[in-house]
């Protein structure tokens, strides 16, 4: 799993105080790391561009649900309930949504057998949208605070007002969970 901020962007972008080298900076590295995974368990899903090669089960019907998205590119599509996938779709024969990954087929039914759709696709960001390394960067602030000892172990404060204020301890933060809503998974196959 490759990390969804760098270093630099947290120095440069959002303003952290990370000095080049030592143990600040390694401790951020591994800060980077956590609220990377932290984040893409929230969403569900690994959101690198990648490329992939999925087999999904047949359903009856005309449509089906690729797991990572956006789609950027379909390079070969087959449906073949004897597993040869010898003979791939042409584009005519189907449409890709690239932002939910719904592929509708044309003219095509396919059969309720286990993994006789093979789908070669290529999905994820790249570059990784700014509202999801914002979600990133305040979830990593919220670790250092913990980490450094300015919040360690403190889950509420008084304000001047009287009130009290929760501190989030848990990553990702609600702040960032509403960035990363955007991007969650929210179909079932």
């Amino acid at each position: 799993m490759a990390d969804l901020i760098t270093l630099d962007e947290l120095r440069t972008v959002y303003g952290f105080s990370i000095a080049p080298g030592g143990k600040t900076e390694a401790m951020y590295g591994a800060l980077v790391r956590s609220a990377s995974q932290a984040c893409m368990n929230f969403i569900g899903r690994d959101i690198h561009l990648r490329e992939l090669v999925e087999f999904q089960d047949g359903n009856g019907h005309d449509r089906f649900l690729l797991d990572c998205t956006p789609v950027s590119s379909i390079a070969s599509l087959s449906v073949d309930p004897l597993h040869r996938f010898d003979s791939p779709l042409v584009e005519s024969q189907y449409r890709v949504d690239p932002e939910t990954g719904i592929i509708t087929l044309y003219g095509i039914t396919v059969p309720a057998v286990k993994d006789c759709i093979r789908i070669s696709y290529t999905a994820g960001y790249d570059p990784i949208p700014d509202d999801i390394k914002a979600a990133v960067a305040d979830t990593i602030q919220m670790m250092a605070r913990r980490l450094t000892g300015v919040a360690g172990g403190v889950t509420s404060r008084t304000m001047a007002d009287g009130g009290t204020e929760q501190l989030e301890t848990v990553a990702p933060t609600d702040y960032a969970k509403f960035l990363l809503r955007a991007y969650r998974r929210n179909m079932v196959r």
